[in-house]
């Protein structure tokens, strides 16, 4: 084992370096939260990977550590740089993966690690979503006009949706200009194609499309 380990520490350090990358992608593939007491956290799979992560973490420190009393520098400096890229690896995922969502009919409430984010439905002001899973919502009550952002490849914020795309049709939320679409003057075609793209499209009532078209120029989705 010993003479393994001195002889393949770069041999070592790939293949470790793979296992993570792979247990990366799985992770993101994983389902939506587990929910406890109507709050959502951050699946099993995704916790599960950040105590692996910390547990690969000190065994690359004890075979650095390891490494410097055979004096093998190739081995130490090898384990050495992997401990410090794991170590990064582990902090960013115990901080990304600490938070929780919960929401009722009226409001919704968000923590990221230390803050708390409680906004109430009647008071957003604009919402917008982007291709990496993230809602964004503004609400009227904060001074500070930061967005607040709920990643829904870890959270199914029905609620929440289901809200956004009413107050969407009762012409609650004009377009901006960094909107993506000019001929949506209310984001009521951007809320149907976001439906579509977000596998919410069972949300999308018959009225919805009455108003909006399944195409205009614009390659809907079918809508089923």
């Amino acid at each position: 084992m010993d003479d393994f380990l001195g002889k393949n520490p770069g041999l070592i350090v790939l293949a470790l370096i793979i296992l993570v990358i792979i247990a990366i992608r799985i992770q993101r593939k994983a389902n939506k939260g587990k929910f406890k007491q109507n709050i959502q956290k951050p699946r099993f799979l995704k916790t599960f990977f950040t105590r692996v992560m910390v547990v690969l973490t000190v065994l690359m420190g004890i075979f650095a550590v390891f490494g410097g009393f055979r004096g093998d520098m190739e081995m130490t400096i090898a384990f050495f740089v992997v401990f410090i890229i794991f170590a990064v690896l582990s902090y960013f995922m115990r901080r990304k993966f600490d938070t929780t969502y919960q929401e009722t009919n009226d409001y919704f409430i968000l923590r990221k690690r230390k803050k708390e984010y409680k906004v109430f439905f009647k008071d957003i002001t604009y919402w917008n979503w982007g291709a990496d899973g993230q809602i964004f919502i503004l609400d009227s009550t904060k001074s500070d006009n930061e967005f607040i952002s709920i990643r829904m490849d870890y959270f199914n914020p029905e609620i929440l949706i289901r809200t956004l795309a009413d107050m969407t049709f009762d012409n609650e939320f004009p377009r901006r200009e960094f909107d993506v679409y000019p001929g949506d003057p209310m984001k009521k075609k951007e809320m149907v194609q976001f439906l579509h793209w977000t596998d919410h499209k069972y949300l999308v009532k018959d009225e919805y499309i009455e108003e909006t078209g399944e195409l205009d120029d614009m390659h809907w989705p079918e809508h089923k």
